[in-house]
């Protein structure tokens, strides 16, 4: 009776773990997919027209790692959870208390890991609310000397000019 409930008790635990294993991968899968659905929601708001030619990328560092964001998470948490080629939405912030032209960097799950340098998010703002795309994604991420996540994104304009 005793080897018959160890057998018994094994099979439950194995069921379980294959369970939870599944729900694991249904759950991994299905936030991938939102973040696809926000990116494409993203892109579909510049014209195709427009935006016909990439030019030359330019990468640029983060701004702002260091700091928590306005809900109370911690940027540097978020970039942990970050890797390289991830894809970025950059976004107009114009209540920014500190810079009503900043552009803010954000994930595919809506979660700011910081902003682009004051002088760069001029242009890209201009080149937004004319309809021109700009893409970015994480090109590396490292630690300072201090022990911070540090992000490089690389930015890639589009042209209407073919």
């Amino acid at each position: 009776m005793t080897f018959g409930f160890l057998i018994f008790f094994i099979l439950i635990v194995g069921v379980i773990g294959l369970m939870l294993l599944l729900f694991l991968l249904f759950s991994q899968n299905k936030t991938r997919q939102k973040e696809q659905e926000r990116y494409k929601l993203y892109l579909d708001q510049f014209d195709p027209a427009k935006n016909t030619k990439a030019l030359k990328p330019i990468q640029t560092k983060v701004m702002g790692v260091r700091y928590a964001n306005p809900d109370g998470s911690e940027r540097q948490k978020i970039i942990a959870k970050c890797k390289k080629g991830d894809k970025l939405l950059l976004l107009p912030d114009p209540l920014n208390r500190y810079d009503k032209d900043a552009i803010k960097i954000t994930t595919l799950r809506d979660e700011i890991i910081g902003y682009l340098d004051a002088d760069l998010a001029l242009e890209v703002r201009r080149r937004l609310e004319e309809g021109l795309l700009v893409k970015a994604s994480i090109c590396q991420i490292y630690k300072n000397k201090e022990g911070l996540l540090q992000v490089e994104v690389e930015l890639v304009k589009y042209s209407k000019k073919a």
